[in-house]
């Protein structure tokens, strides 16, 4: 079975937060009038299992994330071990080194690249690309993708 694994950044500390994903919405909407649930209302948690001292049972624990952030590991990971998620910025180790974005779409992973858009997971596998940043913790890499060198 693939791992399946998310990370999103803490909105209490900033830090990338890895597990499961979720979005919570905090009440029940009444289906009988025009409610709906204000942003307020809805929260988007990474889940992560807590500290247990010796044979005692494990609690999970929710930390709320900023919904921007979150991004799902593709389940393969880069040359050099580091798992790879949506919204890396990777560098594509071919003879045209090119740089590009993680992305998922239309229920796949592709590589966004200033020249090109490929299939990830049919065309490209972990020793051909690096991961070098990420969108969330270097957006201005975005605006000149193919100049970080």
């Amino acid at each position: 079975m693939r791992e399946i694994l998310f990370r999103g950044k803490s909105t209490e500390t900033n830090q990338w937060i890895y597990g499961g994903f979720h979005i919570w919405e905090k009440r029940q909407v009444c289906a009988l009038s025009n409610d709906s649930l204000k942003d307020d209302e809805i929260s988007y948690v990474i889940t992560v299992n807590s500290f247990a001292d010796w044979n005692m049972p494990r609690t999970m624990q929710a930390v709320e994330v900023i919904a921007d952030t979150v991004g799902q590991y593709t389940g393969l990971t880069d040359r050099n071990g580091r798992k790879i998620f949506e919204g890396d910025i990777v560098n594509i180790l071919t003879e045209n080194e090119e740089f590009g974005i993680i992305t998922y779409d239309d229920g796949g992973f592709f590589v966004d690249a200033s020249t090109f858009s490929v299939d990830f997971m049919n065309n490209i596998n972990g020793s051909d690309i690096e991961v070098i940043d990420n969108i969330h913790d270097n957006p201005k890499a975005l605006k000149n993708l193919n100049q970080i060198k």
